[in-house]
């Protein structure tokens, strides 16, 4: 069997529906998240759309982070008695 594309041979069918299952999976979160369009997510090579994705989910966790210490330094209002 000759090699095909992603160096997967002919008969690793299953294996390219994965590929581009994650491939698929991946322009969508560069597009919903990184405000990339289709074109520019698809032509970005695989090391480079993975980067902006790991850079992107570290940028979430320092928000979280950030947003957890705010509120526990944040003053309390005071409770009201009835």
């Amino acid at each position: 069997m000759a090699p095909t594309s992603f160096g997967l041979r002919s008969g690793d069918e299953e294996a390219r529906i994965q590929l581009k299952k994650i491939s698929l999976e991946e322009t969508f979160l560069l597009m919903e998240y990184c405000h990339f369009s289709y074109g520019q997510a698809k032509a970005l090579p695989i090391e480079l759309r993975r980067w902006f994705l790991q850079r992107k989910q570290e940028e979430n966790k320092k928000v979280e982070e950030a947003r957890k210490r705010a509120s526990k330094s944040a003053p309390k209002a005071p409770s009201r008695k009835r």
